[in-house]
């Protein structure tokens, strides 16, 4: 999976958002998912790995990976329904 949200992802050390931060996940870092389940006010939430570090970040920020060649910014456009603006490929 990949983080898409805007500013990333904050990734924290429980499921709900005012468990402590650990860190900011960049746009484009990916993850591994390992767990989702809905916090105490119901929103969405992911447990995942990345580069070494294991927490929470809200299901929104991140969607499967694109196909090969294919931008992460047409995969954010897409979810915003507009068109791809210019990005990296992955």
């Amino acid at each position: 999976m990949l983080v898409v949200g805007g500013g990333g992802a904050l990734l924290r050390e429980g499921i709900e958002a005012t468990s402590a931060k650990l860190r900011v996940l960049p746009r484009g870092s990916r993850v591994r998912r390992l767990e989702a389940a809905e916090d105490a006010r119901g929103k969405r939430r992911l447990r995942v790995a990345a580069d070494g570090a294991d927490g929470w970040l809200s299901e929104a920020l991140v969607e499967a990976e694109p196909a090969p060649g294919r931008r992460l910014a047409e995969v954010v456009a897409r979810r915003r329904g507009r068109p791809a603006t210019r990005s990296r490929r992955f």
